[in-house]
């Protein structure tokens, strides 16, 4: 096991106003920078052009995610240049419809090496070809789609896929709060995404149609999902 004291790691804690207690405790174990975003919907993407620029290796987490020390200094010390993990998340689908899913996002690693060899990744999100990827709702840059942007439309771009490490992450956010989440039935197969690494868990709506709270976990089934990403990985 490494020795979390000899891990040197620029840990980077960035939120809109929402930075929860536990997330910030976690920082301050490790001397995080902690960055508010709040105020434009463009500010995710000038801090990431920031750290880009800066050329230093950073573990990325934003404030209601939180892994626990093991997974940060296996990040740290991990030698891929591009390191993500997968948590839980809630979006709509272009039928407006909400998905409770398992995936991988902004937060991670980003290695000096990936910045100095694609020093354009972030500037290429002005280009016409994003805004065309992006489409009509939003722009590359808006701190909505800036993630997906830097990974799908960007670096991927490039040839490159990211490392994933695979742990249960708690993400905060969907803890505690009255979930109605529609699961999927234990004989369907598990809808994996063709290019980043989600899985559908279930529909997540409200309304008097909806189905009594239940919580997060009891439709999470969390072993499945890391089973099915590292198959996967491994194709």
């Amino acid at each position: 096991m490494t020795n979390r004291a000899a891990v040197s790691m620029n840990l980077v804690i960035v939120h809109a106003d929402n930075l929860d207690p536990r997330v910030e405790a976690l920082g301050k174990r490790f001397n995080a920078r902690v960055e508010n975003l709040a105020g434009d919907s463009e500010n995710y993407y000038r801090f990431l052009s920031r750290e880009w620029s800066k050329g230093q290796s950073f573990v990325l987490l934003e404030g209601d995610i939180l892994p626990d020390e093991d997974l940060l200094v296996e990040l740290a010390v991990c030698p891929e240049p591009w390191c993500v993990f997968v948590y839980l998340y809630s979006s709509p689908d272009l039928q407006g419809r909400n998905w409770l899913t398992a995936t991988w996002g902004m937060p991670g690693k980003y290695s000096a090496d990936l910045m100095r060899r694609y020093p354009n990744a972030l500037r290429d999100l002005t280009s016409p070809e994003a805004a065309q990827w992006s489409g009509e709702r939003l722009p590359a840059t808006h701190w909505y789609r800036v993630g997906a942007a830097l990974s799908d439309f960007s670096l991927m771009k490039y040839g490159l896929q990211p490392h994933i490490h695979l742990r249960p992450i708690r993400h905060l956010r969907l803890e505690g709060i009255d979930t109605r989440v529609v699961p999927r039935e234990p004989s369907d197969p598990v809808k994996v995404g063709d290019r980043r690494g989600w899985i559908e868990l279930g529909e997540w709506r409200d309304g008097p149609d909806a189905p009594a709270p239940v919580s997060v976990e009891q439709n999470s089934d969390l072993d499945r999902v890391i089973a099915t990403l590292q198959r996967v990985a491994d194709q």
